[in-house]
């Protein structure tokens, strides 16, 4: 910094702040993820992602919604372009259920108007639904919990094989709520630095 002219020559705030911005524009990732470019990477991203899981989905539609927002706020992209490339992350088959349950029609652009929310709110109930063979067993232990046992022995020998099950969901649950913090603290330090 104390290489730049306008620090040597004590000129204006003004053209020291631009000197600055030019020479480290590189450098500001904050910068770069407030970008119409890096919404549309985090886009392509999703896309080309073979078998996103329940996680990367929820991780995508936050992250994309936080970044749009602030680029609507400035006018950088309208609501309509939000909507259109937030629809472009997902399969074929997803990105037409969440048209359908919000009432899009990708060709009539007054559809996609003020419907952000409800968009967000059906790709996260679509994208984070649990259909896998895991969590049916789950359910189905849950369920069966309330009905009487057959016999001890059976239910002695199946709960401990089920309790390695129950470990290491209980592990990645606590793995997930840590990340969750971090990510908080993190958004958090860098809302104070802005």
């Amino acid at each position: 910094m104390k290489t730049l002219e306008s620090y040597i020559e004590g000129d204006s705030w003004e053209r020291f702040a631009t000197e600055l911005k030019t020479e480290y524009k590189n450098d500001d990732t904050e910068q770069k993820r407030n970008t119409e470019a890096y919404l549309q990477a985090m886009v392509q991203t999703m896309r080309v992602e073979k078998e996103p899981t329940i996680s990367a989905y929820r991780s995508f539609i936050f992250e994309y919604s936080e970044q749009s927002s602030l680029l609507v706020r400035s006018q950088v992209i309208s609501p309509h372009t939000r909507v259109f490339m937030f629809l472009q992350a997902f399969s074929d088959r997803v990105g037409d259920k969440i048209c359908k349950h919000c009432g899009i029609d990708i060709e009539d652009a007054k559809t996609m108007a003020r419907i952000w929310m409800n968009v967000k709110h059906e790709a996260l109930k679509i994208c984070t639904k649990d259909d896998s063979q895991m969590s049916k067993l789950w359910k189905s232990k849950m369920q069966g919990e309330n009905e009487p046992a057959k016999t001890v022995s059976s239910t002695k020998e199946h709960k401990q094989k089920m309790e390695p099950m129950k470990n290491v969901a209980n592990k990645k649950l606590e793995v997930l709520d840590e990340v969750t913090k971090i990510m908080k603290d993190l958004q958090l330090s860098q809302l104070e630095a802005q």
